[in-house]
């Protein structure tokens, strides 16, 4: 289902590089996690956070990733076929899904993106970018619209 208006949470996180992928590590993990607790908290029976890795230079992050995040009761799964949003996310990207009964749907979707990198000249700028569509949660969820 998509919408012509929609509410939309919004969460950044902003940093520089300091080596061995410790911000994207670190900014992944943090953002993701947050994301599915909005989820639960707005009632979701689970989460899932799915990665895809673009340009293929990510794997040990996002199975360093994958394992913080299933250490916290969040379920990580990998898009390899994902093609939607690659302009938009040159490197490592994300989409998370909540399941309110026997439906699950796409609720969010976050990944790095280069802007900072540009409006600062800065090779070393790293930026995560992530958002919830709340109509998306508020909709699918019985206890606040029931059917």
């Amino acid at each position: 289902m998509s919408y012509a208006h929609f509410s939309l949470l919004a969460m950044v996180i902003a940093g520089r590089d300091i080596g061995s992928s410790t911000f994207e590590r670190t900014a992944l993990v943090a953002l993701a996690s947050q994301m599915a607790t909005v989820v639960r908290v707005a009632g979701a029976d689970a989460t899932s956070v799915t990665f895809t890795d673009f340009d293929g230079r990510h794997a040990e992050l996002l199975r360093d990733v994958a394992g913080t995040l299933a250490g916290n009761g969040i379920d990580v799964l990998s898009d390899h076929e994902r093609a939607a949003g690659h302009g938009y996310y040159p490197s490592v990207c994300f989409k998370v899904h909540a399941r309110f009964g026997e439906s699950m749907i796409e609720v969010g979707d976050g990944g790095l993106v280069p802007w900072t990198q540009r409006l600062l000249g800065n090779s070393k700028e790293r930026l995560l970018i992530g958002g919830i569509g709340l109509d998306r949660l508020a909709i699918h969820n019985t206890s606040v619209n029931p059917r």
